[in-house]
């Protein structure tokens, strides 16, 4: 329990906007019992960002300032490392194991479930442990998915059969929605859904739904609550489109537009698109390039860090999704 959770001193080392976010997410969430104690600056370092914490001293300093202040751990958040880094002394509190120093891209993705991308580099990724999928693992994931797939169009199929007849009451045919997505190594397929929307919904193009969106039905409306729409994508994963669990696959025309103003967005394609995934579980639904990117930022999580067991926690979320409702548009 968190009430028993012991105050983490925490000294932030630099000026650099990914500790600023950090600090807003640390600051959001007092159950997690961290405490900054300030900030050090560096040279030409900005500080409006962290207007409400003070500067405690400089970077060069960090050592001595880690020890007199009793801190828990040094969050490294340069600006600019070159020629900034306190190399020695950040080297001397590490090994001297007391006082923890992690990165703070480090920090807020072990506390958030995201990998922040703000000024995140592609050697940050080389490195880093993770994004591991042997052959053994990528078998197991597809025959756990289609083996589910197949149970699955087994037990929904009474209550797909009802879904269609309401679809077909109300607005007649189609009952299936087709749509071109982007898939596994960006390969296009056709998703299958029930149909939500009235049948000139995309009439003058694709765009993302919205929450009120007026182009929902009335029986629209209820299957999205409930998560219903997408029950016949477990054919896609018996075809071999999709999987049960990973980033939801995008259009071809938003993902070309997304790839060019997101950067990294091309690696969620590193896995097939899921019918759930960590982004929908955790951040429900976005309709802007601002909400694509911290989609983007989970969807990298869960690749990087891709197993049978969080698979299976997403989609025991997914579940009580489905029965209480909640997220949907």
């Amino acid at each position: 329990m968190t009430f028993f959770r012991p105050e983490q001193r925490v000294l932030i080392a630099g000026t650099g906007s990914a500790g600023s976010r950090l600090v807003k997410e640390l600051s959001s969430h007092p159950e997690l019992h961290f405490n900054v104690i300030g900030i050090l600056n560096e040279v030409g370092g900005a500080n409006d960002s962290f207007e409400n914490y003070d500067i405690v001293g400089q970077v060069t300093e960090v050592e001595r300032i880690a020890q007199d202040e009793k801190v828990d751990c040094v969050v490294l958040s340069l600006a600019e490392r070159r020629g900034q880094m306190p190399v020695q002394q950040l080297l001397r509190l590490k090994v001297g194991g007391r006082i923890r120093v992690e990165d703070a891209h480090g920090m807020y993705e072990r506390l958030t479930g995201r990998i922040m991308l703000e000024k995140l580099s592609p050697s940050s990724l080389i490195f880093s442990e993770g994004f591991k999928k042997t052959g053994l693992q990528r078998v197991t994931k597809r025959v756990i998915d289609t083996s589910i797939a197949a149970v699955g169009v087994v037990v929904c199929a009474p209550i797909m059969v009802l879904t269609a007849m309401a679809i077909y009451l109300e607005s007649g045919g189609p009952i299936f929605f087709r749509q071109r997505r982007i898939g596994y190594h960006r390969r296009e397929f056709d998703m299958l859904k029930f149909r939500s929307m009235r049948q000139d919904s995309e009439a003058a193009g694709a765009k993302w739904a919205s929450q009120g969106d007026s182009r929902i039905t009335r029986v629209g409306k209820f299957i999205r609550k409930y998560r219903l729409d997408e029950m016949p994508q477990f054919l896609n994963v018996l075809f071999g489109e999709m999987a049960i669990v990973g980033p939801r696959p995008e259009q071809p025309l938003l993902a070309q537009m997304l790839e060019e103003k997101i950067p990294f967005y091309p690696e969620r394609h590193a896995v097939r698109p899921g019918i759930t995934g960590w982004a929908q579980i955790r951040f429900q639904y976005g309709a802007s390039i601002e909400d694509a990117e911290t989609k983007l930022e989970y969807d990298l999580f869960y690749i990087k860090h891709l197993s049978p067991l969080f698979d299976l926690a997403i989609a025991f979320r997914t579940f009580q999704v489905m029965f209480f409702g909640r997220g949907a548009v």
